[in-house]
């Protein structure tokens, strides 16, 4: 029973990974314009145990402002922040790792 209480306690504080899908989602966009990119991306956050447990993964999206995008094919790096993450936990990675968006103008 001690040995079990100690590896619950001192487990709830090692680092663990967790890969989930999760949506991209653009915030910011100019009424005329439309933008073709993955509907979701494949991220991998650590953190401690308990921290992961702590997050609602069906809360979890990836936030990119438009405003920062230019007509046509461009790259698009995503970090920690796009994803509101709470303290203690970090992306580590994220795939398509050459993740590419295409603006274009909306037909009207």
């Amino acid at each position: 029973m001690l040995g079990y209480s100690l590896w619950a306690l001192l487990g709830a504080n090692l680092a663990t990974q967790v890969t989930l899908e999760v949506p991209l989602s653009f915030y910011n966009m100019a009424q005329n314009h439309r933008i073709d990119a993955p509907e979701q991306i494949r991220v991998t956050l650590i953190g401690s145990r308990a921290r992961l447990r702590s997050v609602d993964t069906d809360q979890l999206a990836i936030h990119y402002d438009a405003a920062m995008l230019s007509p046509g094919k461009q790259p698009l790096a995503l970090s920690g922040q796009h994803l509101l993450l709470p303290d203690g936990i970090r992306m580590l990675h994220y795939t398509p790792l050459n993740l590419a968006v295409f603006v274009a103008m909306k037909d009207s």
